[in-house]
């Protein structure tokens, strides 16, 4: 036992003014996991009516660090939120569920310790329990109980707010992708938009790639699209639907399609790409997006699609070299320069940092409309002429 135990130990002996070394003692119990010890010291605590607050608060966190007693965590820190509506007990609440997989309480009680959020000082601090701390829970909680967008939207504040946050936040990014708005077409930039004709004030895709296929073909043409994903978000199709674009969706994944099927008017096909029938659709088709997992996977369905005599105009072909490294993206190149292809955006990215991720191509004969080459550029400045 240490000295300053010890002496808080002496002074509970001497009965002289206990209730002012009882939270002390707790702590110190606390502090070295004699957690039966500083629990029955807190709870001791709890009968002041000055140490009420902090006695519940610091028994809950001893329950939550023993394991086990989920139970009576949540219900000191409830009992806590009534004695003083403070911070730390909502983030302690949010930290409990999130262990329990209780998403939509763990993201109230951030959102309510967020609402009544206040920097102060404490003599016995709660690890994590301030506003980007909060923030992080609300993200993590909005997530799992279908806020996606909202839970980027809160990464990505993190990620450009929060030092201590920054590479947690940035690798959640990487995982369930950017806010919609963050690197898309915006209303204040639309004029430098290559085709002002194109009447484009929004677009979808995660990297541009429509307005990339819309810059090269126009308002009409057909695409051919493996791995739909969500039917509008970071969709590279549900643009060109809307200029009257006709096309098919395969993905391997029935409830990507249930739900594509749900929300839009061309055809999506829950179907594996690589053993799919392709002489049972139409062989002229203009755009062609090939976006699976792994990219061996991905350049392997590239080359069934081609050997089946789809030759379409416009490719984006997604060889994550950021994270699979050179020999997909390498090997794609070189099988689509064979076949005739023109490079005409080489490693894509999806944003600010390294993540070159995809190829765009087109053939000879729409090199007009995009005659700009450009790498290592985010999709949405080579659209508003950002490049070289």
């Amino acid at each position: 036992m240490d000295k300053q135990l010890k002496a808080y130990v002496g002074m509970l002996d001497c009965n002289h003014g206990r209730a002012d070394f009882i939270l002390p003692l707790a702590y110190e119990y606390e502090m070295i996991g004699q957690y039966a010890s500083a629990i029955s010291f807190y709870l001791e605590a709890v009968d002041t009516t000055t140490s009420c607050y902090t006695g519940l608060l610091r028994a809950a966190i001893c329950y939550f660090n023993q394991g086990g007693r989920d139970s009576t965590t949540i219900d000191l820190l409830k009992h806590a939120t009534t004695v003083c509506n403070a911070v730390e007990a909502h983030y302690m609440l949010s930290k409990v569920y999130e262990r329990l997989g209780n998403w939509m309480d763990c993201y109230v009680s951030a959102c309510n310790g967020l609402d009544v959020f206040t920097v102060k000082e404490s003599i016995y601090p709660v690890e994590g329990a301030n506003y980007h701390g909060l923030l992080v829970q609300k993200a993590v909680a909005a997530w799992w109980i279908g806020k996606t967008e909202e839970s980027r939207e809160l990464m990505y504040e993190l990620y450009n707010k929060s030092v201590k946050y920054k590479d947690l936040a940035f690798k959640n990014l990487r995982s369930i992708g950017y806010p919609r708005e963050t690197f898309a077409l915006k209303e204040d930039n639309c004029d430098n938009f290559y085709d002002r004709s194109l009447n484009v004030v929004k677009n979808y895709a995660q990297a541009a790639q429509d307005l990339f296929v819309l810059q090269a073909i126009g308002k009409k043409g057909t695409y051919l699209e493996i791995g739909a994903g969500h039917p509008i978000m970071f969709n590279n199709t549900y643009l060109l639907e809307l200029h009257g674009w006709e096309g098919i969706s395969l993905d391997i994944k029935y409830q990507h399609i249930a739900q594509f099927n749900l929300h839009r008017r061309n055809r999506g096909i829950c179907q594996d790409a690589l053993t799919f029938d392709y002489n049972t659709i139409a062989r002229d088709i203009d755009y062609l997006q090939v976006d699976c997992e792994p990219p061996n996977v991905t350049f392997e369905i590239l080359k069934v699609i081609m050997e089946n005599g789809i030759r379409p105009k416009v490719i984006t072909f997604e060889h994550d070299r950021y994270l699979a490294g050179d020999d997909i993206a390498n090997q794609s190149r070189t099988y689509l320069t064979s076949l005739g292809y023109i490079l005409k955006v080489r490693d894509v990215k999806f944003d600010r940092q390294d993540s070159q991720f995809e190829d765009w191509w087109i053939l000879p004969e729409v090199e007009v409309n995009v005659p700009r080459y450009a790498e290592n550029i985010l999709g949405i400045d080579y659209i508003l002429k950002k490049s070289s």
